[in-house]
């Protein structure tokens, strides 16, 4: 009996040891620890995007390709030199015989060699006398400057796009606080309603109308949280990293309202903005552009000297070396109206450039004044909201006194319970859509830097609430 008792313990001890191990074998190693969310301020956010954005680098880009445009038009004014050698294998040598001199015998001469060997070199040089080198390289250049340009306004607005990610996300994690805020409350009035049941002072249905609202709170809790891990996933989006990397964001101090004058604020947008200048330069691309449509009705010249060098001559190409030199005028006389046709098509451009221009310059102002009127809105909601938050506490701490004391009903919590969330909400919107208002001013006036991402408003007024 000892032995078979001696005998189970050990097949306990065995089991016992592999139900321990079965769960490692089964999962295989542990999972590494996943890393700690980056703590990203709202430069960080910014410096990231600037780096890894897509947009940014395809703009950068089209300036290399802008750059390599320079070099051709350059390139087609500077001195061309080539060189080409011909080996020729002839189907037979051709030959023919001359009598000798004073009755000696016949010499044989030939005509075609079997193997031919040439090479020549030859050297050219344009002369702008029309002036389309001139315009070609004009419009190359200013090419650059709108793809620069271009650069900068990208940049520009992913610093804005980036903003307004960070500033959602700010929003939602607020937003968050405010639903948790909410479910503790209710929770803490759930407990009182369920005291004064068991005292015998309140109705069952106290009980349950605090449970129903704890649970439709907490649905808001969870609905919080999943906008804040979407508002994260678009603001990795923005910075060009992956959707899935933890993170953790800071939040400003404080809001310090500032704003800005319409007059000063525009002056500053056409002065500054990447598009204004784009499409400054684009009409004086599209002038350049008039230039050389006249040039092609224009003469041309050119300067070539060529050397040509033969291994192999027959008898009668009995030279190895010879050059030449020309300078070649061309003129057209009659084209069809090919040039009348080329100008026209230019000076519609020019038109076009700067009825495009107007149109930039007039969004530039709509978006100015739009920015100026959405920072005041939400300027006057924010000081509005701050004193109701204010309102709504002293009302809520009201209500739960009078309910402790038996003065009033449970209604009356949760009434002011609810219009402290309201008013809360109303106060974390305010909040950031000042924020967002001020980031696309900062962006409407061309004052955003690329290395911070933060601008000082033109000739500014304004107080903290």
């Amino acid at each position: 009996m000892a032995s078979a008792r001696t005998s189970l313990r050990a097949v306990l001890l065995v089991a016992g040891t592999l139900l321990a191990a079965s769960p490692a074998c089964l999962a295989g190693e542990a999972p590494a620890e996943s890393p700690a969310p980056r703590v990203l301020t709202l430069e960080d956010s910014i410096a990231i995007a600037l780096e890894n954005n897509r947009s940014i680098q395809t703009a950068i880009d089209r300036l290399d390709r802008a750059v390599g445009r320079v070099g051709e038009a350059r390139a087609a004014g500077r001195l061309q030199l080539s060189a080409q050698a011909t080996l020729t294998r002839n189907d037979q040598e051709t030959s023919f015989s001359l009598p000798g001199s004073n009755g000696g015998p016949a010499q044989e001469a030939t005509l075609t060699p079997l193997y031919s060997r040439t090479g020549r070199l030859s050297v050219t040089q344009p002369i702008d006398i029309s002036g389309a080198l001139r315009a070609s390289r004009n419009i190359a250049d200013l090419g650059v400057v709108a793809a620069h340009l271009d650069v900068e306004r990208t940049q520009e607005q992913t610093v804005l796009d980036v903003k307004s990610a960070f500033y959602q996300v700010l929003r939602a994690q607020a937003a968050l606080e405010v639903a948790q805020a909410n479910v503790a409350s209710l929770e803490e009035h759930l407990r009182q309603a369920e005291a004064f049941q068991r005292a015998g002072v309140a109705a069952r249905f106290d009980v349950l109308r605090a449970e129903t609202q704890v649970a439709n709170a907490r649905q808001n809790v969870i609905a919080a949280r999943n906008a804040v891990e979407l508002a994260k996933a678009t603001l990795n989006n923005v910075m060009g990293i992956d959707v899935s990397t933890p993170l953790t964001v800071r939040a400003e101090e404080e809001v310090e309202v500032v704003l800005p004058e319409y007059a000063p604020s525009l002056e500053a947008a056409y002065a500054q903005r990447a598009e204004v200048k784009q499409a400054r330069v684009n009409v004086e691309m599209s002038q350049r552009g008039v230039s050389l449509a006249k040039a092609t009705g224009r003469p041309t010249l050119g300067l070539n000297w060529q050397g040509n060098v033969t291994a192999d001559g027959g008898a009668f190409s009995p030279r190895a070396f010879q050059w030449n030199a020309s300078a070649v005028i061309s003129y057209p006389i009659l084209e069809g109206g090919l040039t009348k046709a080329r100008v026209t098509q230019a000076r519609a451009d020019v038109e076009a450039a700067e009825v495009t221009e107007q149109q930039v310059r007039e969004g530039v102002a709509l978006e100015v004044k739009q920015a100026i009127l959405s920072m005041e809105e939400s300027a006057e909601r924010m000081e509005a909201a701050a004193k109701n938050v204010e309102q709504a506490q002293e009302a809520l701490r009201l209500a739960k006194v009078r309910y402790r004391e038996g003065v009033s009903t449970p209604l009356e919590v949760t009434d002011a319970q609810a219009v402290l969330t309201q008013a809360e909400t109303n106060l974390v919107n305010a909040r950031y859509d000042y924020l967002l208002a001020r980031a696309r001013y900062q962006r409407a006036v061309g004052q955003e830097s690329v290395a911070t991402g933060t601008a000082a408003p033109a000739n500014a007024e304004g107080a903290a609430p």
